[in-house]
């Protein structure tokens, strides 16, 4: 009998162990799994972040200008929103001594992926040259003033046209071909029908 009590309480006593090393195992693997969980959401949050970070960093730049010829630094520049011609101009470092400044309009707006080539002065001059050579003058019998031959210099003689608008007349024509009629003057910026009507009789294409 006293044999039979002593078995029951071996067997109360192992089973006492075996309950505790279950309970133990337990609650150790369900503190690691939530470690894992934990670390696995400061990754993912970490990943997000970073991916926010590049997002962010590539709106910066949007617009892309190539600039070539007489800069002190040609090349393709950045900007924001679409820059003025100076801006890029100054970006790029600056004029050389050999650009022609009056072939461009320093003012204009620039647009996305455009190419912007400053020519040399000797260039502007040896077009005038090849123009002449060809019997056309930069003013007709009467003493107008060919808007499609005439310098820098001619075209200023005309009132309420200046440095600025007579470099915006040359490159005009130098883009977009020959004025061919003289009411084409009023697509440059600044000419409207008020300075037209002062020179319309002075001008001829």
């Amino acid at each position: 009998m006293k044999d039979n009590k002593n078995k029951l309480k071996m067997v109360l006593l192992i089973g006492a162990f075996f309950l505790c090393g279950v309970l133990y195992f337990l609650l150790n693997a369900g503190s690691k799994k939530e470690a894992v969980v934990t670390e696995s959401f400061a990754d993912q949050s970490g990943e997000t972040k970073g991916k926010k970070e590049t997002s962010d960093s590539k709106t910066e730049a949007v617009v892309y200008i190539y600039i070539c010829g007489e800069v002190k630094n040609p090349g393709v520049y950045t900007f924001a929103k679409e820059p003025h011609f100076i801006d890029v101009v100054e970006k790029a470092g600056g004029f050389t001594k050999k650009a022609d400044k009056l072939s461009v309009n320093l003012a204009e707006v620039v647009k996305d992926g455009t190419q912007l080539t400053i020519e040399k002065k000797r260039k502007r001059k040896a077009a005038q040259e090849e123009q002449s050579s060809h019997g056309m003058s930069s003013a007709d019998e009467a003493g107008k003033i060919n808007l499609n031959t005439a310098s820098a210099e001619q075209l200023m003689k005309l009132s309420g046209i200046g440095e600025s608008k007579a470099a915006q007349i040359i490159s005009y024509r130098e883009k977009n071909g020959a004025f061919k009629k003289i009411e084409d003057i009023m697509n440059i910026t600044g000419i409207k029908e008020g300075v037209f009507g002062k020179i319309k009789d002075d001008i001829t294409v």
